[in-house]
């Protein structure tokens, strides 16, 4: 059972991060790989405040929340005019920027020892625990999913839309183009480092190798295999790629070259996966939609 609450609670939490991320990807075309970053700096601010200061854990994501969402809208104002492809590659820059501050600010990280010890959520009993982080991982998909909703439709959404169509013509039309990104990557971030303090209250313990560019680029498969630019579509493809590889390891293989096996099924699927459904899971959705709804009904 532990096994199993673990990756239902991991895909919670990646499906939240996947949804905040895809207000940048999907809705406003900007291609981002510092998810993983703001997850660390989340899950550091837990750790600091709950194993050295002896703070509750609530207190490690509020402060995790803000720094990334301080962070965030730090990381708008410098990439405010940066094209998507620039954009990218700041991104990029700023994931391995994290990490090696993670492993080389020992001061304040532990380094690649890391910090142990962090408190779970609730310390009642360990089942209590479970069920209370289980439910604060619900509840930020639940505010992740109210975030991206309000956005979308409100009059923010139609500018992110301008931007992903054609950023200077929408700077053009006198569309706040610098703030719309500022508010829509510090609410990203933010919510990253929500997901980042529940993990690692967690594994109770966090490291530099928890959150690398490897796992950002993984949030950025799993949005684009469940659809970008959906609502829904992110957390299907979260779900996926969380339990994908679990469910592998139920194949009938054994031997030195089982993990091998299991990978190479693993980009098997993933490969046809982009191939069969180039717009995500979510477009197959739309297709049908569409499909259904341009057949005349029979007479």
């Amino acid at each position: 059972m532990d096994y199993l609450f673990g990756i239902i609670l991991t895909a919670v939490l990646f499906a939240s991060v996947c949804q905040s991320t895809d207000i940048l990807v999907g809705q406003t075309g900007l291609l981002s790989t510092m998810a993983a970053a703001f997850m660390s700096i989340g899950a550091y601010a837990t750790g600091i405040a709950t194993a050295r200061l002896g703070l509750p854990s609530v207190y490690g994501m509020i402060l995790g929340a803000c720094l990334c969402g301080t962070l965030g809208s730090v990381a708008a104002l410098g990439y405010s005019k940066t094209e998507r492809d620039m954009f990218l590659v700041a991104t990029f820059a700023l994931q391995l920027a994290l990490t090696g501050v993670s492993f080389n600010l020992s001061a304040v990280t532990n380094g690649a020892e890391g910090i142990t010890g962090i408190a779970p959520i609730a310390i009642q009993s360990p089942a209590i625990s479970k069920f209370v982080l289980f439910m604060a991982a619900i509840s930020l998909l639940f505010v992740s999913s109210i975030i991206y909703r309000n956005i979308v439709r409100s009059p923010l959404g139609r500018v992110l839309h301008a931007i992903r169509e054609d950023e200077l013509l929408a700077q053009t039309l006198g569309k706040n183009v610098p703030f719309s990104k500022l508010y829509v990557l510090s609410s990203s971030a933010c919510v990253c480092g929500a997901a980042g303090s529940l993990y690692a209250n967690y594994l109770g313990y966090i490291d530099p190798t928890c959150f690398t560019l490897n796992e950002s680029v993984m949030i950025l498969s799993m949005i684009i295999i469940g659809g970008a630019g959906s609502s829904w579509g992110p957390v299907v493809g979260a779900a996926i790629l969380i339990c994908f590889p679990e469910a592998l390891r139920t194949v009938g293989v054994s031997g030195p070259a089982a993990a091998s096996i299991r990978q190479i099924l693993y980009g098997t699927g993933l490969i046809a996966c982009v191939v069969f459904f180039p717009r995500g899971i979510a477009g197959v959705s739309r297709k049908f939609n569409l499909r259904a709804l341009s057949t005349p009904p029979n007479s």
